[in-house]
């Protein structure tokens, strides 16, 4: 049984300004430059480095993956999803030292190019060596394979991690060519029950320039987050995908960082909701600076357009304090924040909710200049109880957040770090959501957040004649129909919900508590 929650802290700005009139709207275009990483992937420099590198190096991969099965004679691929589009471009292949090599296709612009992994011998059943068609001839034996760098770490016999060095290439996008650069990488697991490979290809290159908007020059980069080789690709729902819990399914487009910090930022593209100001989701609008700008981009981002949004403007408020919320409708994604005693200024028009978060944490507090002397055991036994007591149910819990004053926060101790520990309760919406209007020089209500309602549903079950078995997850949905995502309080999850099943005549089937993730 699982109580599955993802972790989802963002940060956003609130747009305190209208849109400009349409006669007063002036386009400003920056030309953007290609830039490469290092020829090194190596993810944990992600934010490690302080540079614009660090931050373009969280990028979402292209993903392959095979299950694969032991043989006498070593790997072989089973029911491969990839071999007829192999097949289909594919012109003429290497001899390879596997009996069964890893082959794909990958999507770079506007066209596929296929690759094939192989062992570097015939004393390796690993996949080390890189065969990619990197002048996009179908040829396979024209370009020079590409060994994995060795590799970083030791791992078990059973498990084989190999990372390649940067790939550079010219692709086309748009109907026009550039040069591009990818990381590739890839994973695999022998056992006897279950063996498979997982490949990865992540951007290697992104864009940077500068542009001038309301008298104000801005340094603006531009992530090909999805790892396709294209820089347009807009934050989108696909209707028909969803989540076992009824949440919207959101294929992920590119990113836009507006006078990013490394020193400072706190920029994850994973989350769709930003940590800060300078992260934006690649949309058709964007909020910079509290204006709303109409944004174009072309397929190779080498070009950038912001026009001054001719939308007339509404606003949207909610009663929780400190939420912060993402919206999406036909001109893209807008963010909010605000409470009950403020606002936020939205485009006019048909706007759904997409995501939130109500954060109620506190500012940090001074460290102590020395670390208080450590309890008994008994007396930390005793507060332990003691917290568990009174942190209560998980719907209590969700009141010590909630409820109370407004306009206040829950106070917050600070970790090892100075930072807050973080008390906050974050929620998806699903398609039970409904839309909201936004009419220009009015306020409407963003309904979502308390109360919120715990629903049990069977994720599984199996009717088996030895055993039956079922798996069951709790949820909680909100006012809205949105389902919660994350829950924390001080820093720390509130005590595991427990539940008890009873037959019809009172007997107790099954006791026990729901567990996180």
């Amino acid at each position: 049984m699982s109580w599955q929650l993802s972790r989802w802290m963002t940060a956003i700005s609130v747009a305190t300004a209208l849109c400009a009139v349409a006669g007063a709207a002036r386009a400003e275009t920056a030309k953007l430059e290609l830039k490469r990483l290092g020829h090194e992937s190596r993810p944990e420099l992600a934010a490690a480095d302080g540079s614009v590198d660090s931050l373009c190096r969280m990028t979402y991969p292209q993903s392959f993956f095979k299950q694969m099965e032991t043989t006498n004679s070593g790997m072989r691929v089973v029911n491969d999803p990839m071999e007829e589009s192999f097949r289909r471009l594919v012109k003429k292949e290497p001899k390879y030292v596997l009996k069964d090599p890893f082959r794909g296709v990958a999507k770079l612009g506007s066209q596929e190019y296929v690759f094939a992994l192989d062992a570097k011998d015939k004393k390796s059943d690993r996949f080390e060596r890189l065969y990619f068609d990197l002048n996009h001839n179908g040829d396979l034996t024209d370009d020079k394979p590409i060994d994995a760098e060795n590799p970083r770490g030791l791992f078990p016999p059973s498990f084989s991690q190999h990372v390649f060095p940067r790939v550079d290439l010219t692709i086309e996008a748009g109907g026009k060519k550039m040069d591009y650069s990818f990381y590739f990488s890839i994973y695999a697991q022998k056992s006897k029950d279950f063996s498979y490979a997982s490949v990865s290809l992540n951007a290697a290159a992104y864009r940077e320039g500068q542009i001038t908007l309301a008298g104000k020059r801005h340094h603006v980069v531009v992530v090909d987050f999805n790892s396709n080789g294209r820089f347009d690709d807009e934050l989108k729902l696909n209707a028909e995908v969803r989540t076992p819990d009824g949440r919207q399914y959101m294929e992920r487009g590119d990113v836009l960082l507006v006078d990013p910090d490394p020193q400072s930022a706190r920029f994850s593209g994973y989350d769709l909701l930003p940590h800060d100001d300078c992260h934006h989701q690649m949309s058709k609008l964007v909020n910079i600076d509290g204006r709303f700008y109409d944004l174009k981009i072309t397929p190779t981002g080498d070009e950038l357009s912001l026009t001054p949004c001719a939308l007339p403007v509404g606003r949207v408020t909610n009663p929780n304090q400190g939420f912060r919320a993402l919206l999406y409708g036909d001109k893209g994604t807008v963010a909010v924040g605000g409470g009950k005693s403020s606002s936020a200024a939205v485009p006019s028009g048909r706007w759904k909710l997409l995501a939130y978060t109500i954060d109620r944490t506190g500012l940090p507090e001074p460290l102590p200049k020395e670390p208080p002397a450590e309890k008994p055991k008994k007396e930390v036994a005793g507060d332990a109880k003691k917290a568990k007591k009174e942190g209560g149910s998980l719907l209590e819990a969700l009141a010590r957040i909630l409820s109370g004053a407004a306009e206040s926060v829950v106070p917050a101790a600070p970790t090892a770090f100075g930072m807050p520990r973080s008390t906050l309760v974050s929620a998806e919406a699903t398609a039970r959501c409904k839309p909201i209007e936004v009419r220009a020089g009015q306020t409407v209500p963003l309904p979502f957040g308390p109360p919120y309602k715990p629903v049990v549903k069977v994720q599984f079950f199996n009717p088996g004649k030895e055993s039956r078995e079922a798996h069951l997850a709790l949820e909680l949905i909100g006012s809205a129909g949105e389902v919660c995502t994350d829950l924390m309080l001080d820093g720390s999850r509130p005590a595991s919900p427990d539940f008890t099943i009873r037959a019809a005549k009172g007997d107790v089937v099954e006791h026990g508590s729901f567990k996180y993730g």
